[in-house]
Formats: C-alpha cells, structure tokens, sequence
C-alpha cells in the first residue's frame, strides 16, 4: 500500500499538472486546479504556505474563497484518509 503522503503527493502533483494543461486549453480553468493542487500539498512541501500566505495578500478579494476552499480540502482530505 501506498502512504498517506505519497497519495498527497500524487493527487496534488496531477492537479497541478492538469492545471498548467489548463492553462494552455481554453475549455478547462487552469488556475482552479493549480489552487487545488496547491492546497493538497500545503502541509508536505515548506515553500507552499508562504505562498499561498502570499496570494492572499496580492489578492485579498479572493481570500475569503481560497480559505473556503481550503476548508473543503481539508476536509476532503480527512474524509478519504489522507491527511
């Protein structure tokens, strides 16, 4: 089986991934997945927070969104058992 941490790190690598597919594809929001793969690893990788921290001080409109969906990350993430 693999790790809760290594599960973290395959989800949040593809979302990422997909998000920078995302970019380049007029049908799928690029950024929506780049912010959730971002919020999967958050608590595995140390520079994350910092900019996640940083993101919502460049854009403080969105912070209320980006903190509810964090929210649901994380919850997300007890539900399937990888955090």
């Amino acid at each position: 089986m693999l790790s809760r941490k290594i599960k973290r790190h395959i989800i949040g690598i593809f979302l990422l991934f997909f998000g920078v597919v995302g970019g380049f594809l007029p049908i799928i929001q690029g950024w929506i997945f780049i912010s959730l793969g971002l919020l999967v690893l958050k608590d595995d990788i140390a520079f994350i927070p910092r900019l996640i921290r940083k993101l919502k001080t460049r854009f403080p409109r969105t912070a209320p969104a980006f903190m509810k969906a964090e929210e649901k990350v994380d919850l997300i993430m007890h539900k399937w058992g990888l955090k």
